[in-house]
């Protein structure tokens, strides 16, 4: 599978302390939360591939049916800022992939927190960060429950509804941090008394909400998170080769110049580590050619297939889907290299004749190879096994694409389970009506994966603090060095 990856113009957030928009009326926001529900089912009949029949993902059109349904009825309820984003998250988030994004032109400049932060650590909430200074550290102690409910409870209520899928535990791990930040989300309550536990002991906390720049918080609750920074470039260390590649986007190619740098010799080491922490996607090209750097252009082949066998991507043909296509072709097809534009090229040609022929896709719903078992043909350059793939809970995307390509070649996935997507691809936002948010859509998919992409659970868990590159490193050398 190729996901061709981050092309989608993205729009930034506006950061404002007041709006004229508070003055709005109730049926001001009701009417453009009713209209943008609709413009963004729309958005995805239209131009997600699962809306097709054809596909046969009844889970899919279940769940956009039941979503748009929900959505719908909320809108009518709606009477501010708040309830709009909270009805346009809740129908983003119900499709179950985060690709499928509802997300807000301006945002608070100080939302309210109690100053503390809480985080998941080993299926746990605990107090990881909190403001110096005046009573009683928190730190470190187990938020238990607030106001009544569990921790779970709510972290399911909120988090699970408007922000992650709650299957997922690397989705639950990148929400927790926002379980005690409010944002005037509409939906949400501030816990007014909170539960926690310290060793034996017992704290019941009133909570003091207060504002809190967003520059000043949102670094904490990134740290807060529990995830790595790979970074970029190739180094020895002391157990062989460490290949950090923290996404999938253009500065992945500096990486792999620098690993043919290092010719055969880099096949010598005792074990290759390809430091994947941190990496939420981009084009999955950027893995296969690393595959085969390492182990070979003929293995890699046999095992994954050409890309221009009929397992590659399908489009759904629309016309705004279509027309992203050349968008990519003119904007990023040259910069992207050859075998991108070539890729966009050979697309547009099959899209071009899609629609003369009135087909809803680009090519077959089928395809020769397999689903996702491992196959192993044929022999590598070096030992798949002394190849090392790290992750953790940000692996999204491409990064996954690329972690299914390295199992099923052989490699050994060690770190942090990963997050989970579906086995479609090439996201695409686009502003809704109203011009108060933006709603995103899918427009191909891989038909040789499974519906599922994901969690991947390594073979070996790093249960330490996996930003900690010192310690990580020293647990692999530790494990793996001098062909232990």
């Amino acid at each position: 599978m190729k996901r061709l990856g981050t092309f989608c113009l993205c729009m930034t957030a506006l950061v404002i302390n007041t709006t004229s928009a508070e003055t709005y009326s109730s049926e001001y926001w009701r009417t453009v939360a009713e209209h943008d529900v609709e413009a963004a089912y729309v958005l995805l009949s239209d131009n997600h591939p699962a809306a097709l029949a054809e596909l046969g993902d009844t889970r899919f059109m279940s769940a956009l049916s039941r979503a748009h349904a929900v959505a719908s009825r909320k809108s009518r309820l709606v009477e501010d800022f708040g309830g709009y984003q909270a009805v346009l998250a809740e129908f983003a988030n119900a499709m179950g992939d985060r690709h499928v994004r509802s997300r807000p032109s301006f945002v608070k400049a100080r939302p309210l927190w109690p100053g503390f932060i809480v985080a998941m650590r080993r299926n746990s909430w605990v107090v990881v960060d909190e403001d110096a200074g005046g009573g009683q550290s928190l730190i470190n102690a187990r938020l238990v429950s607030c106001d009544g409910t569990s921790a779970d409870a709510l972290g399911r209520a909120i988090l699970g509804t408007y922000r992650v899928n709650w299957q997922v535990p690397a989705q639950q791990q990148q929400a927790a941090p926002w379980l005690l930040v409010d944002e005037g989300f509409g939906a949400w309550q501030r816990p007014q008394r909170c539960v926690f536990q310290y060793r034996n002991e017992t704290r019941v906390v009133d909570l003091a909400w207060r504002p809190v720049k967003r520059e000043d918080l949102w670094p904490r609750l990134e740290r807060a998170i529990g995830t790595g920074q790979a970074g970029f470039g190739v180094a020895r260390f002391e157990a062989g080769v460490w290949i950090s590649l923290q996404d999938l986007g253009p500065r992945a190619e500096t990486v792999l110049s620098a690993l043919e740098a290092f010719h055969t010799s880099v096949r010598l080491a005792d074990v290759m580590v390809i430091d994947l922490r941190g990496n939420g996607g981009g084009s999955s090209a950027y893995g296969r050619r690393m595959a085969q750097l390492l182990l070979g252009r003929n293995y890699v082949m046999a095992n994954l297939g050409s890309p221009d066998d009929a397992c590659e991507s399908v489009w759904r043909v629309s016309d705004a889907n279509v027309a992203t296509l050349r968008m990519y072709r003119e904007t990023f097809g040259s910069a992207r290299g050859p075998d991108v534009a070539k890729l966009l090229d050979a697309l547009i040609v099959q899209a071009d004749e899609a629609q003369r022929e009135g087909r809803a896709l680009t090519r077959s719903t089928h395809c020769g190879g397999g689903t996702g078992q491992v196959v192993r043909a044929g022999r590598a350059a070096m030992d798949p096994a002394r190849i090392l793939v790290l992750t953790d809970a940000r692996c999204f995307s491409a990064c996954l694409a690329m972690v299914a390509d390295f199992r099923r070649l052989g490699a050994v996935q060690i770190g942090q389970e990963t997050d989970a997507a579906t086995r479609y691809t090439e996201v695409r936002d686009v502003m809704m009506p109203s011009g108060l948010s933006t709603f995103s859509t899918l427009q191909a998919y891989a038909p040789a994966e499974q519906m599922v992409l994901g969690p991947f659970i390594p073979t070996f868990k790093f249960d330490g603090d996996i930003s900690d590159i010192a310690a990580v490193r020293s647990w692999v050398a530790n494990r793996w060095g001098a062909r232990n």
